[in-house]
């Protein structure tokens, strides 16, 4: 094989990389490690390499990133996760919780997103705009001064109650905020509890479509 990296292709077909984990590669060094994350075949996964310390492949179907899918207590701490095909539909509880390095996401088809996502991550940009539901009711996105776009356009639920759920704890530097019309009065005429705790702790302004 003329180029060494792509140690695992899947000779099937060339597809370009529509995956890219940051700074897991000395971890998820197989398909077959990172199809255990994802709860899918890594027959699934095409054109396997690791290059520095990021994972690249073409993942061609759509999948689930598992209960605690790349947080520190299962020994990952990735820096970014790119997701162009938008192929991730649901992120499992505590998914990337606690992993400080992580900064920068594109996972813009993901439907449903778990307790403590996010918890402690250090994300800047939570896109979510085809994300119907938070499940649970606990920190999605919390303990992150970091977060400053939130789009949550189309999700109508978040959490277990409409008052707050510590959603946005200690996400003190949002600039801008997208949520649904419905969620401007779905708490007893008034913002649902976590949009609200932005309004009042940090002065956000949301913008509801």
């Amino acid at each position: 094989m003329k180029n060494s990296v792509l140690k695992y292709v899947n000779t099937r077909s060339i597809l370009e990389p529509n995956t890219i984990i940051g700074g897991v590669g000395a971890i998820i060094t197989t398909p077959q490690l990172l199809a255990n994350r994802l709860s899918i075949s890594s027959s699934s996964i095409y054109n396997f390499s690791v290059i520095g310390n990021d994972v690249y492949c073409h993942i061609k179907e759509n999948y689930d990133i598992i209960l605690g899918g790349f947080n520190t207590n299962e020994g990952y701490n990735p820096t970014s996760y790119i997701d162009t095909d938008k192929k991730c539909q649901n992120i499992g509880t505590q998914a990337f919780s606690n992993t400080g390095l992580l900064t920068n996401i594109d996972m813009k088809g993901v439907k449903t997103i778990g307790i403590q996502a996010f918890w402690n991550s250090r994300i800047t940009d939570a896109i979510f705009p085809e994300c119907t539901d938070l499940l649970g009711a606990d920190k999605h996105f919390g303990n992150n001064s970091s977060l400053i776009n939130i789009d949550l356009r189309v999700c109508t639920s978040f959490g277990s109650s409409v008052g707050y759920n510590g959603v946005f704890q200690s996400c003190s530097g949002v600039v801008s905020a997208i949520f649904h019309n419905t969620m401007e009065t779905i708490n007893a005429g008034e913002p649902e509890g976590d949009i609200k705790y932005l309004i009042d702790t940090y002065a956000v302004l949301p913008t509801y479509l």
